[in-house]
């Protein structure tokens, strides 16, 4: 069975490419195993028992033959994020649970400093305590790995094959080709696909982002700063999640995070952006 996994990264358009692109096309194009946006809406059975087995290697996934010739289509961005377990450990997971099958990797990139940026701005609340800025979080932490192309591209074609692995730079959303380069892959024509991207975040004049918390974030905080067990905090956090009220902004909240005047100059992924251009032809050197 031919399966197309797109893993993100996050912050590379994946809730619209998933809405836009894979939702629409599920049924005459391919079949769609991903997740659905909204993402608190009911998801498809094999789409959790897939997570369930990304997230822990004890379970194995049998996944039931398609009816038709139609190849199957999967996309999580949250993949390669760190939760419980690394990222690099849910890839290995997925490489093992899918190794019966004719597997391609799709990888969504965007200029590493900007994608960096905007995902410690997402989850500035959970990362700020830890890594204090942006520039610490770039340099020390495993998440902000994913930015590094060598190492990340690498790491998938270790597991899947060089030929497995397809690379498409976010910043082609701009100029309306997104949809072409991620169909060309999976062998469909892109013309039928229109997507319409829109970016919500506050900058100011500076470039920081100005980030209004959520009713559920602004609840996770006052919960994870009280003396509660953790495991009575996880059951109230799964209480939380079936709300749905992660929809539901907070305007008076809002946090300002600041973008590193010298960001442009910092040099972590210098080496990583010129192996991208020489073996991959995208240039964000």
């Amino acid at each position: 069975m031919k399966i197309y996994v797109h893993i993100g990264l996050p912050k590379t358009a994946t809730t619209t490419i998933q809405r836009d692109i894979f939702q629409q096309g599920h049924g005459w194009a391919w079949n769609y195993w991903g997740v659905r946006q909204p993402r608190d809406i009911s998801q498809r059975y094999e789409f959790r028992a897939l997570l369930k087995a990304i997230n822990d290697k004890k379970i194995e996934f049998n996944s039931s033959k398609s009816n038709d010739d139609l190849p199957i289509v999967v996309s999580e961005e949250l993949i390669t994020i760190d939760d419980e377990i690394l990222w690099q450990d849910k890839i290995q997971n997925l490489s093992r649970v899918l190794k019966d099958h004719d597997v391609t990797i799709l990888l969504t990139i965007r200029r590493p400093i900007e994608g960096a940026f905007s995902l410690f701005a997402e989850r500035y609340i959970w990362l700020e305590k830890e890594y204090q800025s942006f520039k610490r979080f770039i340099i020390e932490s495993n998440q902000a790995k994913i930015f590094d192309y060598h190492y990340i591209i690498t790491f998938l074609e270790r597991l899947y094959g060089r030929n497995k692995v397809s690379v498409i730079p976010f910043e082609s959303i701009h100029c309306g080709e997104l949809a072409n380069q991620i169909c060309s892959v999976i062998g469909v024509c892109g013309d039928s696909f229109e997507i319409g991207h829109t970016n919500k975040k506050k900058r100011n004049g500076t470039g920081s982002i100005v980030r209004e918390l959520t009713l559920e974030e602004f609840c996770k905080i006052r919960l994870l700063r009280t003396d509660i067990s953790r495991s009575v905090q996880n059951l109230i956090l799964k209480v939380l999640k079936r709300l749905h009220i992660s929809r539901i902004v907070m305007p008076w909240s809002a946090i300002e995070i600041e973008k590193p005047e010298d960001s442009g100059a910092i040099d972590i992924y210098t080496k990583s952006n010129q192996w991208l251009y020489e073996e991959k032809g995208i240039d964000y050197t």
